[in-house]
């Protein structure tokens, strides 16, 4: 993950480097200052500098084309790792049948919710899944079963509000703030 995370960093960087531009000021100071240069010149020097300026806009437009293109690609790319990352596993259990689901680790700011499917020892035993119907999420500071579950499937405990919804039943469903 940390490794997605540096190389969607990087592609960021460099497409914001791409965007940046001279200030204006500048940019009017050099256009005075090739217009002094025009105006100065004799007409075989004029002509030689407009050439100059031919040549250079024909290539700053080409790589204008490109950075366009370079910019609608990424565009595309980022709408469909976007796509990938808000398709979360889901996971369907009937009766108490075991499903085996590879476990992504809750990160940051995510706001996750799991269901409990069975009691083991002194622990919950929950599964992400996906958010119910219900809007009846009450605090549950004391669900001491619940939060050992959760430390237990995420392997911390360190999230930033736990709440308990009221309409779901045979368990419940917990939503979690990290």
């Amino acid at each position: 993950m940390n490794k997605f995370a540096e190389e969607i960093r990087e592609v960021v960087f460099e497409t914001s480097s791409l965007s940046l531009s001279n200030p204006k000021a500048l940019r009017e100071i050099t256009r005075q200052d090739l217009l002094q240069r025009l105006s100065d010149a004799s007409a075989e020097e004029q002509e030689k500098e407009l050439n100059t300026i031919i040549e250079e806009n024909s290539s700053l437009f080409d790589q204008l084309n490109e950075a366009n293109a370079e910019i609608a690609k990424l565009r595309s790319k980022n709408l469909s790792l976007n796509s990938q990352l808000s398709e979360r596993p889901q996971v369907e259990v009937a009766d108490d049948s075991e499903a085996e689901v590879v476990h992504i680790p809750a990160a940051a700011g995510e706001l996750r919710f799991y269901k409990k499917i069975s009691k083991n020892g002194g622990a919950d035993r929950l599964v992400v899944t996906r958010e119910c119907n219900h809007k009846s999420w009450d605090i549950a500071p004391k669900a001491i079963q619940a939060q050992k579950g959760i430390k237990k499937l995420e392997g911390r405990d360190d999230w930033r509000t736990l709440q308990h919804c009221g309409g779901c039943t045979n368990g419940g469903r917990w939503r979690v703030q990290w």
